[in-house]
């Protein structure tokens, strides 16, 4: 095998330039044709619902996922991947992912998936506590 049929490495690493992780939306490819032309389709692919995947009947549609203003579709292994996640998340809708793997143009050849935790809106314990001590102060105040 020639060495010039790979990729150049990058100094000092293990991974090929077209290696990485990417973090972003997951979808379909049928809707994601139809977001696409959307102004900001990170806002509706954030509240995906799980059950409008349409892939997740047919072994023959793909996923792909939306991440730096870009769609990138995912090869077979890693719409597996996404439907065995999906099915097992506890969210319901909108669901963020990182997927590892390598970049060939638009489409991704998918390593491994994994899906990334949504953080509560509010979880700063001290402003929890300080913001139901100045509500209980309000109520007290309207005699409530």
């Amino acid at each position: 095998m020639s060495t010039l049929a790979n990729p150049p490495i990058h100094h000092n690493s293990n991974r090929h330039q077209n290696q990485g992780c990417w973090t972003g939306w997951v979808a379909d490819m049928q809707l994601i044709r139809s977001v696409k032309l959307k102004a900001q389709p990170e806002t509706y692919l954030e509240h995906y619902p799980r059950n409008m995947a349409s892939a997740l009947n047919t072994w023959l549609s793909r996923f792909g996922i939306y991440t730096n203003g870009m769609f990138l579709e995912l090869d077979r292994k890693g719409s597996v991947m996404v439907k065995q996640l999906l099915k097992r998340s506890p969210n319901s809708r909108g669901f963020m992912i990182r997927v590892d793997g390598m970049r060939k143009g638009d489409k991704l050849q998918v390593l491994s998936v994994r899906e990334i935790a949504k953080e509560p809106l509010y979880n700063d314990l001290d402003f929890q506590r300080i913001s139901q001590s100045q509500l209980r102060g309000e109520f007290a105040k309207m005699g409530i």
